[in-house]
């Protein structure tokens, strides 16, 4: 999965999860692995690809659809769930960073005044 900040440049990559930048590229990248004709730029058009139907070939189609829409729920979770994993990894390693400047800069003060007294 990767994440990327904008302005911010940081970037964490995991496995084939591509950089999304807005919800409707989230639900494609997502939707085109489990059924293609359910992706945003697929949609207007099912209306005119689906018009000449039998009852059995709609009812199929729509519980096809019913298991691609249950499907993109999961991964959905998934990926939200990965993001927010990431997100918080990203949180504890500045928090981490900033903790550890802290702390070298206070060693480093400390080892000042213990040199100004023992002079």
């Amino acid at each position: 999965m990767e994440i990327s900040q904008t302005p911010m440049t940081t970037t964490t990559q995991t496995a084939a999860v591509p950089i999304v930048h807005n919800g409707q590229e989230m639900y494609d990248a997502i939707m085109r692995t489990i059924e293609p004709e359910l992706c945003s730029e697929a949609i207007p058009l099912l209306e005119e690809k689906c018009k000449n139907e039998t009852d059995d070939q709609k009812k199929a189609r729509a519980e096809r659809y019913t298991k691609a829409y249950a499907e993109y729920d999961k991964r959905a979770a998934e990926f939200f769930a990965e993001v927010g994993t990431q997100v918080n990894k990203l949180k504890r390693q500045a928090f981490s960073s900033a903790e550890q400047k802290n702390r070298s800069e206070e060693t480093a003060k400390m080892q000042q005044l213990e040199s100004l007294i023992s002079s």
